[in-house]
């Protein structure tokens, strides 16, 4: 008290000389007089702000606590059903604000701070009442749950205060949708400069050029001050072709026969490449991660749980790549080949392969949908529009009537069994409405609504009303006012070629991926891509011809100390060859590839292995071989936006001492060998002409390249003491082991 309060100057009194008892009395007096009504409303006021305001310390933790677990979690996932934006709100329960919470809905409180452990919020996360879970959308994360059950605990602290939402305001996911990069109209495609001549001059250190993709890169390295590297030296470059275009290492002939072309012969190399049968195959192979290819269904109980014809889609892929099938045709075929084209010979009816080989959730006719649903959503739209199966999208404006329009349009399709081969849909004889299912359960139905292709998309949605409502669908989405379709497709194509995708969600362009480092460049592509008739290889080979393809990956600390991550595409990405492509270039080296295209799929890990291109390789959707997932392969359970790259033991023992490998290398030796038959000789200095000659052989079909001085020298070491220890290691088995160890180096593995 008497830190903060002291006596007026009037009323206090020193202790010199004598007190005067009645004077002392009467001072005590009047001042207690003055100060009692301070200290009484003082205690008043304390006991009715008690109960609101503990101590500061206190409540102020709780609050923390509050705002660090609570708030966000119910953000996450509670407001899209019950806050103010949703407006009507489910069982009448808001959960964004403290009454709310305290009121509840037509079950009563949400929260109980007498008995913590009965309160309704606590029960329905719990998920032991099968009436009673929330979210619908799955359990909880324990650590969620045990915030729950702590805040609840701690006397359920809630620092929010009511607030009416704003009239006729936007909702903050409209504002969004309206503002978000990717739904916006593609620009028109840039017009191509006059190149520099004497009338047009251009500033020295401004590099000027007509591909549209190095204006714009070029642009952004100036303005960052980074310096991009050099071209790619011409074995880097032959390389790097062989491996985007044809998922292939080319052979020694093949590669002396382009080694020597100059700058100006480039385009032909990259024309020649594009040209090759086998570039089907290799994207053939990219789209079929897309599309959750297999051979068969996985688990299915009591039915026959193969595709028999599964790769009658995976010819048809590789056929329209080959073609260059216009990428709106390439996905309309896909979604609708059946309304497109009926007649009976037409071979696109195998492009249904794209629906129609997912799993079979032992026949679920719902989760089937929703399979197809999400593998052409995701796909070719890049939404997770299967968010919306239990409840409107928590981040994106797509609602359950734009879900279950969609879930409509696939079970109102059946399977033809009376023509076998062929993977084709076809509109069912009863067309279904589009009914929401309440909560996601089909037992639950509500409202019918309108079948609409999704809404936010206003400048292609429309009414679905042909058969099924699939043709309005695959309308839709190739459509070239489509904002989505052309951006997504070409972010996949650019990761592909270039090593990582200018947006790293490739299969989510919604409200929570934020605008790359390179929207323009993006747009830009996606608008001549249509431009271009939707012509795949054009847009590839636009690519190919910049300089940001041609550039070396060499390190540069300066550019990296500015751009770490390579937004700015200083350098080309280095990349690890993924499974098919190392086996099938390990086929290459030894010279064992069969180049046969098409056909039924092979089990190639069954000995004696096939020499076939590991596209045709059989996929066990319920057994994937364990190499396979070794090497990072998709996943054939579901759509697979990106593959992962990592690198674990396993890869390296595969190459080691697997008897694939081992029969690939015993190939290339024994062939080596018999190459120098007839070439013996006791004369020490002509025999070392005889082996080095080998040696340099192997490195040409391996390396692309001759060995350096000091490979060479440890080669014939290694040789030689085969050479002396035959009995125990002959000399062949020395010459494999040595093909074994180029084929293992990351210069080949790798791909610079």
């Amino acid at each position: 008290m008497r830190n903060h309060f002291r006596f007026p100057a009037r009323f206090q009194y020193a202790s010199v000389g004598p007190i005067d008892s009645i004077g002392f009395l009467w001072k005590v007096v009047f001042s207690w007089i003055w100060i009692c009504p301070i200290l009484l409303g003082s205690v008043v006021l304390a006991m009715e702000t008690a109960d609101e305001q503990p101590s500061p310390k206190l409540d102020q933790a709780k609050v923390d606590f509050f705002e660090t677990n609570i708030r966000p979690l119910l953000i996450e996932h509670c407001y899209e059903c019950h806050s103010s934006s949703k407006g009507d709100n489910s069982g009448e329960l808001r959960l964004d604000t403290a009454s709310g919470l305290l009121k509840g809905g037509t079950r009563g409180a949400a929260i109980s701070k007498d008995s913590p452990a009965e309160s309704l919020l606590l029960k329905v996360v719990l998920y032991d009442n099968p009436d009673m879970q929330m979210p619908p959308a799955g359990k909880l994360p324990q650590e969620k749950i045990d915030a729950i059950r702590s805040w609840l605990e701690q006397g359920a602290v809630d620092p929010r205060v009511d607030s009416a939402p704003a009239v006729d305001a936007k909702s903050i996911r409209e504002q969004a949708v309206a503002s978000h990069w990717s739904f916006q109209p593609l620009p028109a495609p840039l017009p191509v400069p006059n190149p520099p001549n004497e009338t047009n001059p251009v500033e020295s250190n401004r590099n000027v050029t007509t591909n549209t993709i190095d204006r714009i890169l070029n642009e952004k390295l100036a303005s960052a001050s980074v310096t991009a590297n050099n071209p790619a030296s011409q074995r880097e470059l032959i390389r790097r072709l062989y491996y985007d275009l044809l998922g292939l290492m080319p052979t020694w002939e093949q590669y002396q026969s382009l080694e020597h072309h100059s700058t100006d012969q480039y385009e032909s190399m990259v024309d020649q490449t594009l040209a090759s049968p086998h570039f089907g195959e290799r994207f053939a192979r990219h789209w079929m991660d897309v599309s959750r290819y297999a051979d068969n269904k996985g688990y299915t109980f009591q039915e026959d749980r193969e595709y028999a014809h599964a790769w009658r889609y995976r010819e048809w892929l590789i056929d329209s790549f080959n073609k260059d099938l216009p990428f709106d045709q390439f996905a309309m075929y896909q979604l609708a080949a059946d309304r497109m084209d009926p007649g009976p010979e037409n071979r696109n009816f195998h492009a249904m392969g794209f629906l129609t080989l997912g799993r079979r959730f032992l026949n679920s006719e719902n989760d089937i949908a929703d399979d197809r649903i999400d593998v052409a959503t995701r796909g070719l739209l890049g939404l997770s529009v299967t968010c919306a199966r239990c409840h409107d999208h928590k981040f994106d404006a797509i609602g359950m009537d734009d879900y279950y329009s969609l879930h409509a349009a696939m079970v109102s399709s059946i399977e033809p069994k009376e023509e076998p081969g062929v993977l084709l849909m076809k509109d069912a004889d009863s067309i279904r409405p589009a009914v929401i299912f309440q909560r996601g359960n089909a037992g639950s139905p509500g409202a019918t609504v309108e079948k609409k292709f999704v809404k936010f998309l206003t400048s292609v949605t429309r009414p679905m009303v042909t058969g099924s409502g699939r043709l309005e669908v695959a309308q839709a989405i190739a459509n070239r006012d489509n904002p989505l379709t052309a951006r997504v497709y070409v972010n996949r194509i650019w990761g592909w070629i270039m090593g990582a995708p200018l947006v790293d969600t490739p299969s989510d362009f919604g409200l929570r991926c934020p605008k790359p480092v390179q929207a323009e460049l993006l747009d830009s592509m996606a608008a001549e891509f249509i431009a271009d008739g939707w012509s795949t290889k054009r847009l590839i080979k636009r690519i190919l011809m910049s300089q940001a393809y041609r550039r070396s990956s060499a390190w540069s600390q300066a550019a990296f100390e500015k751009d770490p991550e390579n937004l700015l595409w200083w350098r080309a990405v280095r990349k690890r060859m993924d499974l098919e492509s190392l086996r099938d270039s390990v086929l290459v080296a030894t010279n064992q590839l069969d180049p046969t295209i098409g056909g039924a799929s092979i089990r190639m890990l069954d000995a004696p292995f096939s020499n076939r291109r590991t596209l045709y390789a059989y996929i066990d959707r319920q057994n994937l071989p364990g190499v396979f997932r070794s090497f990072d392969f998709a996943s054939p359970d579901t759509h697979v936006p990106i593959r992962l790259s990592t690198t674990v033991p396993q890869q390296g023992l595969f190459m080691m001492n697997s008897p694939m490998m081992d029969q690939l290398a015993v190939a290339m030796s024994t062939k080596l060998l018999e190459q120098a038959k007839g070439t013996e000789t006791k004369d020490a200095e002509q025999a070392q002409v005889v082996q080095t000659d080998l040696i340099k052989k192997m490195f040409q079909s391996i390396l692309l390249r001759q060995p350096t001085d000091i490979q060479l020298d440890r080669c014939r070491t290694y040789l030689l003491q085969g050479q002396a220890n035959q009995e125990a290691n002959p000399l062949n088995l020395a010459w494999q082991d040595l093909a074994k160890s180029l084929l293992c180096t990351n210069e080949f593995c790798f791909v610079d």
